[in-house]
């Protein structure tokens, strides 16, 4: 490890994930797992840029995982439920939902 950055003793961090941002800065996106906060990081420093609130399926509202789909410029987030959540990369506003299931619908 040659650099961290502690996000305090109230979050449990749960996913992250490196993207680079409209203008090629490479940034680092980080979600807590049930404190529905996340942070935005500048890659190279670990400087926090942002702090964020979402919102997941309920009851628990929980972030798990986070990846970055760069061909739709959308963040993938998964809270444990049947749901994944595509969020814009630029707004982090919620762009979709999509219930997955297994081949026999459960």
């Amino acid at each position: 490890v040659e650099i961290s950055v502690d996000t305090g003793r109230a979050y449990f961090g749960e996913g992250s994930t490196f993207y680079t941002d409209a203008n090629g800065n490479g940034r680092l996106i980080h979600i807590t797992w049930q404190e529905q906060t996340g942070f935005l990081f500048d890659s190279d420093t670990l400087e926090q840029l942002d702090q964020f609130s979402y919102t997941t399926t309920a009851p628990g509202h929980q972030g798990w995982g986070i990846t970055y789909d760069a061909s739709q410029h959308e963040f993938v987030v998964s809270d444990g439920s049947t749901n994944l959540y595509f969020w814009d990369r630029d707004t982090l506003v919620e762009k979709r939902t999509v219930a997955v299931t297994r081949f026999d619908g459960r």
